[in-house]
């Protein structure tokens, strides 16, 4: 959808094409030579006519933008791009979407009727909310007028790159997590085995215990240690600010820590100085992404510890350990 009005400017080549004609439009009047007054009419008619075709070309093309999918921080962003012209029998021509102050997407034609659809990529962007600057420009016919108008497009939501620590916390903790989903009193049950001294007599498989002639017990996970916390701390150990390098490091390792989790079969909880979050993966890397680092002082040291346990055997990580 398009937003904002069309501005037009003259480019160079325009400058040159209307000082020339006028020069030689000057110099025919002083000659009489018919010849030059034909060359210099056409200049100035051709500059004319980019200037009224460039505007015309805009108000007649519709392109939509769509990301596809979630973007992560440094990787290729697949893009595609829906374009429709309205102007009978041709199309439009010679259009350029440029993003931010960089890319630029050459679509040479739009021809006229069904909708066309083109598939291209954008340069990698850092973590974050980052603004999709987009704006269309028609340099049609002859390129001595440049129209352009700016393109409406959401923010991206850039997720972070998912790596692991160095000293392998991260992977560790998905060891470690997937060991805690250990047996106990739960409502899942894991097996069925033989009576061991020290069990819960409620918990006897009579059933089975029949069928086999021997006391056999049932065994179900746990489903309160079938949870991990992950703990986020961006705060700095000294007055300054985190450094971003490090930063960056730290929210890498978390996302790939949560994933890694949630792939050892464990509910994760993500907490950060806003609180404790349940959710999905997908639900902490946009919750990673959106992460900032606190000012220097904001926060004391070990604030995480009034929201957690001990004994759920958290996995902290922490712009101290990234240094």
């Amino acid at each position: 959808m398009e937003a904002g009005r069309i501005v037009r400017r003259v480019r160079r080549l325009g400058w040159v094409v209307l000082l020339g004609s006028l020069a030689v439009l000057g110099a025919a009047l002083n000659t009489g030579n018919n010849l030059l007054h034909l060359l210099g009419s056409l200049g100035l008619a051709s500059l004319l006519v980019s200037w009224m075709m460039s505007k015309l070309m805009l108000r007649r093309t519709r392109v939509l933008v769509q990301v596809e999918g979630e973007p992560v921080a440094g990787e290729l962003i697949p893009v595609e791009l829906t374009t429709r012209a309205s102007l009978p029998y041709f199309g439009t021509a010679g259009l350029l979407l440029r993003v931010g102050s960089g890319e630029r997407l050459a679509i040479p034609h739009v021809p006229s009727g069904p909708a066309g659809r083109h598939v291209t990529e954008l340069d990698g962007r850092a973590r974050g909310v980052s603004p999709l600057e987009l704006e269309l420009a028609c340099l049609f016919p002859l390129g001595m007028v440049e129209a352009r108008r700016p393109l409406s497009a959401p923010e991206l939501l850039v997720l972070p790159r998912a790596l692991p620590a160095p000293d392998g916390t991260s992977a560790a903790g998905a060891e470690r997590g997937a060991e805690l989903a250990r047996r106990g009193p739960g409502t899942e049950l894991d097996e069925v085995r033989p009576w061991q001294d020290g069990d819960e007599p409620r918990r006897i498989d009579w059933k089975t215990t029949a069928r086999r002639g021997e006391l056999m017990v049932r065994e179900h996970l746990d489903e309160t240690q079938r949870r991990a916390v992950v703990i986020v701390d961006l705060s700095s150990p000294t007055d300054e600010p985190a450094e971003e390098e490090r930063v960056e490091k730290v929210v890498s390792w978390a996302a790939d820590a949560v994933q890694r989790l949630e792939l050892a079969g464990l509910f994760v909880e993500l907490v950060l100085p806003s609180g404790r979050h349940p959710g999905n993966a997908r639900e902490h890397l946009r919750q990673l992404a959106r992460l900032q680092a606190p000012r220097p002082g904001s926060l004391a040291a070990g604030w995480w510890r009034g929201q957690v346990d001990p004994d759920e055997n958290p996995l902290l990580l922490s712009t101290g350990a990234a240094a």
